[in-house]
């Protein structure tokens, strides 16, 4: 019976997803497997116990498990701290406002109208007889 939930928790383990759960509770989930692992005399490695996490993180997180990847790999409470961290740092970055950048307007000039039109988002009716003379980039500030 050991040797089975042994065999179970272990598949448990590397198969173990954040998917949508919150990385605390993620993180929670995989400690809980780990533990019940070494509860029954089948401790986890430090390096395995970071390995799996960052496996099971998903493809949102991929950039931070390749820099997580490379030697040295930080221990598994190393590894917890920074995701905490780069959590954090994101959550962050969403509540804050980002600055109005300018926007580069692609303005065709219509001849036949002496004015210069602007194309709707998404809408560019304009063919090529309607267009005579320069194609002029007007900077726009965004609301």
């Amino acid at each position: 019976e050991s040797q089975e939930r042994g065999f179970h928790l272990t598949h448990m383990l590397t198969t173990c997803k954040k998917g949508n759960d919150a990385l605390e509770v993620y993180v929670a989930k995989f400690k809980a497997i780990c533990d019940d692992l070494a509860a029954i005399g089948k401790p986890v490695g430090d390096k395995e116990k970071a390995f799996w996490l960052l496996q099971g993180l998903g493809k949102g997180y991929e950039p931070f498990v390749m820099a997580m990847l490379k030697p040295p790999v930080p221990s598994y409470k190393e590894l917890v701290s920074l995701l905490q961290s780069l959590e954090v740092r994101t959550n962050f970055s969403i509540l804050i406002p980002r600055p109005k950048l300018p926007s580069i307007l692609n303005v065709k000039a219509k001849t036949d109208l002496g004015v210069p039109t602007i194309p709707h988002e998404g809408e560019d009716d304009t063919t090529e007889e309607d267009v005579e003379g320069d194609t002029t980039l007007i900077p726009l500030m965004e609301e």
